[in-house]
C-alpha cells in the first residue's frame, strides 16, 4: 500500500508540476507577446522619429535658404540705397545753386509784381495780389529746400544718426 500511496503521490506531484509548467509557459507566452508588441511599437516610433527629423531638417534647410536670400536682398537694397544717397549728396552743390537761382528769380519777379500792384487798380490789383501771395509761398518753399540742401553738407551728430537708424515703421523699413 505504501507503494501505491507513493505512486499516487508521485503522480500528483508530477501532475502539479505539469500544470505549473503549463501555467508558467502560458503566462510567459503573454509576456513574449507583449515584448514583441513593444519591440514593434519602438520600431514604429523610431521610423516616425526619423521621418520627423528628415522633415525638420528639410524645413530648416528651406528656412536657411530663405534667410540667406533675404540677407542678400537686404544687402543689395542697402548698397543700392547707399549709392543713391551718395549720388544725391554728390549733386547737392548743383541742386543748391539751381534752387538759389530759382529763388532769386522769384525774388526779382516778386519785386516787379509789388511795383506793378502799387500802380494797378481794381481787378488787376486783386489778381496781382494773388500772384504776389503765390510767389511768396513759392519763395518760402524754395527757402525750405535751400535750407535742407545746405543742411545736407553738414555732418549730423552720431547720437542723432543712431536715433534715426533705430526708428522703424510697420513695413519694416525706416522712413525715407
Amino acid at each position: 500500500m505504501k507503494t501505491l500511496y507513493g505512486l499516487a503521490l508521485l503522480a500528483a506531484v508530477q501532475g502539479g508540476a505539469l500544470v505549473g509548467y503549463r501555467l508558467g509557459a502560458w503566462s510567459m507566452d503573454g509576456a513574449r507577446a507583449e515584448l514583441a508588441e513593444l519591440k514593434r511599437a519602438a520600431s514604429q516610433a523610431e521610423l516616425v522619429q526619423q521621418a520627423m527629423r528628415e522633415k525638420l531638417e528639410q524645413e530648416l534647410s528651406t528656412l536657411k535658404a530663405r534667410h540667406t536670400l533675404q540677407v542678400t536682398q537686404l544687402g543689395q537694397a542697402f548698397q543700392s540705397e547707399k549709392l543713391a544717397l551718395r549720388s544725391s549728396l554728390a549733386t547737392t552743390p548743383e541742386r543748391l545753386a539751381a534752387v538759389e537761382t530759382r529763388r532769386q528769380q522769384i525774388t526779382d519777379e516778386l519785386t516787379g509784381t509789388l511795383k506793378a500792384r502799387e500802380a494797378a487798380a481794381g481787378a488787376l490789383q486783386v489778381e496781382l495780389l494773388k500772384k504776389e501771395q503765390e510767389m511768396r509761398n513759392l519763395h518760402a518753399e524754395l527757402e525750405k529746400e535751400r535750407a535742407g540742401l545746405t543742411c545736407l553738407s553738414i555732418a549730423a551728430p552720431n547720437d542723432e544718426i543712431r536715433i534715426l537708424n533705430s526708428i522703424h515703421f510697420p513695413e519694416g523699413r525706416a522712413r525715407p
